[in-house]
């Protein structure tokens, strides 16, 4: 006989209680989870952006065309009592741009909701504003990875033709002259490796740049050094342009180039094919840019923000269920529109 003493306790049972996100609470979620996504798609640095004109980007127009007329002649004397001499400015190459759009999209789950999943949606949504983040990088530097050539196949798989108003890719030894087009400009340093000297070469060549009337271009700035940010370009670059001691003769010289303002800019793309994938073709490719005259333009008809699904909030106890999608877009165009601005080399190792 089991004593009194030894029965076990009744067994309860308590109903099981799912915490369901409701509709007064998704304001909060939705304010929380747009910040997530801003956290991720504003804080990322846009290395690339420095490069682009800064001149009228957002346009509502779907496509367009970018043109520039010919140099004109230099100025004449003006003689008493007689006319101005008349200018006869002709008109350049031009591209036409088209917009298209870029974006992306996840799903919150009905078991996100169903679970008050924040975290896991906070994670979704933020990772949904960096993809769009790093295309807008890629869309730029993919351009220098690709300055020999007019086209390469994108992320989408897509053939795009990155030529340049002439035809030509941005770096080419045979630039015409829209107005002659016996003369032409080299702005290609073919492969020849970053250093000091190399650097000096390719500071110096945009000041044989031929015009229609066989003038130099005067007043231009190549300070800025384009590469990737691989640590051996980082060091080369301050080598070069950070040291104080003269390299040929290992004296206590002052030699430093970033006291004449020369900026070097890392691009993360430059290690990347069209599709993104890891390449490190492009490791030791470098470039000299007049950033103030850049021709390297952006069109833009939509900034990049989040669209979150929407609840009817006539009810405020309303359980929110099923799966709904988050996406975000931007509708733009890149292109270049002249060479003038850049030099460069399509180097396979470091000097």
């Amino acid at each position: 006989m089991v004593s009194e003493n030894l029965k076990f306790p009744p067994i309860f049972t308590f109903p099981l209680t799912i915490v369901v996100i409701l509709t007064s609470q998704w304001p909060d979620v939705y304010g929380n989870l747009k910040v997530e996504w801003g956290d991720e798609y504003e804080v990322l640095e846009r290395v690339g952006a420095v490069i682009l004109n800064p001149r009228g980007q957002m346009d509502k127009n779907k496509t367009g065309k970018a043109s520039s007329a010919a140099f004109y002649e230099m100025a004449r004397d003006k003689d008493e009592n007689a006319p101005f001499h008349e200018q006869d400015p002709t008109q350049g190459y031009a591209i036409n741009w088209e917009q298209a759009g870029v974006g992306a999209g996840i799903t919150l789950t009905h078991e996100d909701f169903l679970f008050s999943q924040t975290m896991n949606m906070a994670e979704k949504v933020g990772g949904l504003g960096l993809t769009v983040a790093l295309r807008e990088e890629h869309e730029i530097a993919v351009r220098m990875r690709y300055a020999g050539d007019t086209t390469f196949n994108n992320v989408s798989g897509k053939a795009v033709n990155i030529a340049i108003a002439d035809t030509l890719a941005l770096l080419s030894d045979a630039h015409t002259i829209a107005f002659n087009t016996a003369l032409t400009d080299d702005n290609d340093l073919d492969t020849i490796p970053f250093n000091r000297g190399n650097l000096k070469a390719g500071i110096a060549k945009p000041k044989k740049f031929r015009t229609d009337k066989g003038l130099k271009l005067v007043g231009g700035k190549y300070n800025t050094i384009i590469t990737s940010d691989s640590e051996d370009m980082a060091f080369a670059v301050d080598e070069v342009v950070h040291s104080k001691l003269d390299p040929d003769t290992g004296t206590n010289k002052k030699n430093s180039l970033a006291d004449r303002g020369m900026k070097h800019v890392g691009l993360a793309g430059l290690l990347q094919d069209g599709t993104g994938a890891l390449d490190e073709t492009g490791e030791f490719y470098w470039f000299v840019a007049d950033l103030k005259r850049s021709e390297f333009f952006k069109k833009q008809a939509e900034k990049v923000t989040p669209k979150f699904p929407k609840f009817d909030m006539s009810d405020p106890n309303l359980e929110i269920s099923g799966d709904h999608k988050v996406t975000n877009r931007g509708t733009w165009a890149h292109f270049i529109r002249r060479y003038h601005f850049i030099v460069g080399s399509l180097a396979t190792a470091v000097g």
